[in-house]
C-alpha cells in the first residue's frame, strides 16, 4: 500500500512478488487470494491482461477451495480496461454487492473507481463523474482515492465542471508530488493539461508521454496518446492528430481495451488518410 501510495510501480511490484512467495512458502492458503489479487492489479495495469486473468482464475479457485470471501479486485479492473459495459457493469454490482454485506469497504471504493475508467472509456462522462467522487473520499483507503483523482479530472473537465476537476487537481499534485516518481509525474501533467491550454497543453502532453514511457504501465501510456490526439483534432492539427490516435489505437487494440480503441474513431489505414468509423465508434468519438 505504501508503494502504490507513493506511485512506485517498481517498489510495488517487488512487495507484491516478496509477499506472494513468503505466503505460498508458509503455506497460508486463506490469505493467498489477498495477495494473488494484488499482483493481478498491477498485471493489468501494466496491460498484461493475459497474467491477469491467470490471476484471477487462481485467486477465485483459492477462495472457493478455503471459503475465502474477498472482493475481486483485479477481475473488476481487467472488465473495466477492456470495455465491454455489460460484462463490467454486471460484475461491478455483484462485486460491489458481495464488498457491502463483507463490510468491505475498500472493495466498494475500488468498484467505484474501476466504474469511472469504464464510463469515461465510453464517453460517459457524468457517470464517470458520479462514481469517481465517491471514490476520491479519503476513506476508507487513501491509495484507492487517489486513484480516483485522474478520473475524476477527465470527467469532470469533459463535463464542463471546474471546480470539482481543480480541486481534484489539486489534490492530485500533492500525492504525486510524494514520490516524484514517472508514474505520478506523468499521470499529473496527463491531468494537468484537460485544464489548460496552448503550448502549456501540448508541453504536457509530451511530459506525460516521456514519462509513462519509462514505466511499464502501457495502458496510461496509450491513454496519453489518446487525449494528446484528442487534443490535436481539436486544433485542426489533423496529420499531428492522426499519428498520436494511430499509435493509442494500436496500442489498445493490442492489449484489448476495446472502448479506449473506439474512442479516437481512426482507422489504421494508408497514412494520410482520415478514413469512416463504424458507427458506434464515430458516436463515442464525437462524445470526446
Amino acid at each position: 500500500m505504501a508503494a502504490a501510495t507513493l506511485w512506485d510501480e517498481d517498489y510495488w511490484y517487488t512487495g507484491l512478488v516478496w509477499q506472494l512467495q513468503s505466503v505460498r512458502e508458509a503455506g497460508l492458503l486463506v490469505h493467498l487470494p489477498i495477495h494473488v489479487n494484488g499482483l493481478g492489479v498491477l498485471a493489468a495495469w501494466r496491460g498484461d491482461f493475459a497474467t491477469a486473468a491467470s490471476l484471477v482464475a487462481e485467486a477465485d479457485a483459492i477462495a472457493e477451495a478455503t471459503g475465502t470471501s474477498f472482493a475481486r479486485y483485479t477481475a473488476v479492473l481487467l472488465a473495466g480496461f477492456r470495455g465491454s459495459e455489460a460484462e463490467a457493469s454486471q460484475l461491478i454490482e455483484v462485486v460491489t454487492k458481495d464488498a457491502r454485506v463483507a463490510g468491505q469497504g475498500m472493495g466498494i471504493q475500488w468498484c467505484q473507481v474501476v466504474s469511472g475508467i469504464l464510463y469515461n472509456a465510453l464517453g460517459r462522462y457524468e457517470k464517470a463523474l458520479a462514481e469517481t467522487q465517491q471514490a476520491s473520499e479519503q476513506a476508507p483507503e487513501l491509495c484507492v482515492s487517489m486513484f480516483a483523482l485522474p478520473e475524476l479530472v477527465e470527467a469532470a473537465s469533459r463535463t464542463g465542471q471546474t471546480p470539482p476537476a481543480a480541486g481534484a487537481l489539486g489534490r492530485l499534485a500533492e500525492a504525486t508530488s510524494i514520490g516524484q516518481t514517472d508514474w505520478g509525474v506523468g499521470i499529473h501533467a496527463r491531468s494537468r493539461v484537460l485544464l489548460s491550454e496552448g503550448e502549456d497543453a501540448e508541453g504536457s502532453y509530451r511530459e506525460a508521454i516521456e514519462r509513462l514511457s519509462r514505466t511499464l504501465l502501457r495502458p496510461e501510456l496509450a491513454r496519453s496518446h489518446l487525449l494528446y490526439g484528442e487534443w490535436l483534432r481539436r486544433q485542426g492539427r489533423r496529420t499531428d492528430a492522426r499519428e498520436q490516435l494511430r499509435t493509442a489505437h494500436r496500442m489498445l487494440e493490442e492489449m484489448g481495451m476495446e472502448a479506449f480503441a473506439e474512442r479516437p474513431g481512426v482507422s489504421c489505414g494508408p497514412p494520410g488518410r482520415l478514413s469512416a468509423s463504424a458507427p458506434s465508434r464515430s458516436r463515442v468519438a464525437g462524445a470526446s
